[in-house]
């Protein structure tokens, strides 16, 4: 019966019309607090009548009901939110818990084979000079580490199956070899024989070892042996 003090009014004031008003009128004709809440609504209100003068401004009465049915509705309004807050905080948050589930299975899910195409010929070769400074500022490649460890050949970088990539085509004295960085994945099919903390296997015939930091996935790719190789990814990880 919390809702009874707003019907006994609307009762008493003749307001209430059809399913409401039988409703109210059985409600007051079968329980007692009902029915004590509509006599006191009544007492209230001949009450006043008897009490109060009669208003001379109508235009002033009008624009005091609709004023106090602006604030009857602004409660309402702060009731509903009130109430439902988790609700429009689920609705909130959910599209941010969504991303970052997305983006977490985008993490596990391997760099396919098909894409390795697009490692090799599918990257834009960017300006000497600045190049390294370019690739540094948005994979976290140190332009001298790279400089460091071997001659710069070229400096490309782009999309690959929706993720950034850089490449670089170095040269260590040995001849050259390509040093990839991608971000947003840890792995890459074909690439999945463990062997000194790294993973090995072959790409498009040449060996290849990777490993994963900080949500980058380094890759190594030349034609040397594979020992080498894991010796050229440990000079890498050092820098």
């Amino acid at each position: 019966m919390s809702d009874w003090i707003e019907k006994a009014n609307a009762l008493a004031d003749g307001e209430l019309e059809g399913e409401e008003l039988r409703e109210a009128q059985s409600a007051v004709a079968t329980d007692a607090s009902a029915s004590a809440e509509h006599q006191w609504a009544l007492y209230i209100k001949s009450t006043l009548r008897e009490k109060l003068p009669p208003v001379e401004n109508p235009e002033l009465w009008q624009t005091c009901r609709a004023r106090l049915a602006a604030i009857d509705k602004s409660r309402g309004v702060e009731t509903f939110v009130g109430k439902y807050a988790w609700a429009f905080c689920l609705a909130f948050l959910a599209p941010i818990l969504v991303a970052a589930l997305f983006n977490q299975m985008g993490m596990s899910r391997p760099l396919s084979n098909a894409h390795m195409a697009g490692l090799f010929n599918g990257l834009t070769p960017l300006q000497p000079g600045q190049a390294l400074d370019q690739v540094g500022r948005s994979f976290g490649a140190p332009a001298e580490q790279v400089r460091d460890m071997a001659r710069v050949l070229e400096v490309a970088t782009g999309n690959v199956d929706g993720r950034r990539a850089a490449r670089f085509l170095l040269d260590d004295g040995k001849g050259a070899f390509y040093l990839f960085v991608i971000l947003g994945t840890n792995a890459i099919e074909g690439i999945e024989q463990p062997d000194s903390g790294y993973l090995c296997g072959r790409i498009n015939g040449w060996p290849a070892v990777s490993w994963a930091n900080s949500g980058k996935l380094f890759l190594i790719v030349a034609p040397r042996d594979r020992s080498e190789l894991i010796q050229m990814s440990d000079a890498v990880r050092s820098h």
